[in-house]
């Protein structure tokens, strides 16, 4: 009975952390002040690296195929897109990094793609815990 009872209790506690890990998404927003930019991704797991790709058009990227371990990983840019650090997440999963603005208008418009690792559960006999990814939308960065 009480093997029984710790099975259940496993299988609660993956199922809430399964809802919560799925549900959540990167959010990138950019703030220009007078001649600088700022970059802000929220919504990453707290201490987990977050990176910026950024690119010139929408498309899609396959980066990573998966396997049994790794879930797919494939990103709403077009190559060519230079992958950037931003850091680590802080205790409220939040990063951001400031950038000089350019002090002129260029006439070419540069995207941009948060992407954060985050452990997800697959279910199935037995469940799983894969690595798995978090991402943003594709947002306008500069131009």
């Amino acid at each position: 009975m009480k093997s029984l009872q710790s099975l259940f209790l496993a299988v609660v506690a993956l199922g809430l952390f399964s809802a919560t890990s799925s549900a959540q998404k990167l959010r990138l927003s950019v703030t220009k002040t007078g001649n600088k930019a700022t970059l802000t991704v929220s919504g990453a797991l707290p201490g987990a690296p977050v990176l910026l790709f950024v690119g010139f058009k929408e498309g899609k990227t396959v980066l990573y195929k998966g396997s049994n371990t790794i879930e797919a990983l494939s990103i709403g840019l077009a190559t060519p897109f230079v992958p950037l650090p931003l850091g680590s997440a802080d205790k409220k999963g939040r990063v951001s990094k400031s950038y000089p603005a350019l002090p002129i208008k260029l006439p070419i418009k540069i995207l941009g793609q948060a992407l954060s690792p985050t452990p997800k559960i697959k279910f199935g006999l037995p469940p799983k815990v894969v690595l798995g990814w978090l991402l943003s939308k594709v947002v306008k960065v500069f131009g």
